[in-house]
């Protein structure tokens, strides 16, 4: 386990944090919590770099087509994953 201390020398703030193991995280919150977070994360940032690349206006209205137990069971830390989502483009006037 590693330990990062952050401290202001101003004031009087320390910030101690703690980065956990992956198993104990998993037996701590269970599997479904924190895949759910992992899904939402790469759903997230596959979408903003999708965007960003492809220089799209989108609004933020954003729909996947699986639901998140179908996400989940396709799920496989470290494996590829693939899901369709649905962009609504604005309208450029």
């Amino acid at each position: 386990m590693k330990l990062v201390k952050v401290a202001n020398r101003v004031g009087l703030l320390v910030i101690w944090i703690f980065l956990i193991p992956k198993g104990v995280l998993l037996q701590i919150l269970g599997p479904s919590k924190v895949y759910k977070q992992v899904i939402k994360k790469l759903i997230n940032s596959t979408i903003a770099d999708y965007v960003e690349k492809e220089n799209l206006k989108v609004t933020n209205d954003l729909r996947v087509e699986q639901s998140f137990e179908e996400l989940e069971e396709t799920f496989e830390p470290g494996a590829d994953f693939s899901f369709d989502a649905v962009l609504i483009l604005q309208q450029v006037v």
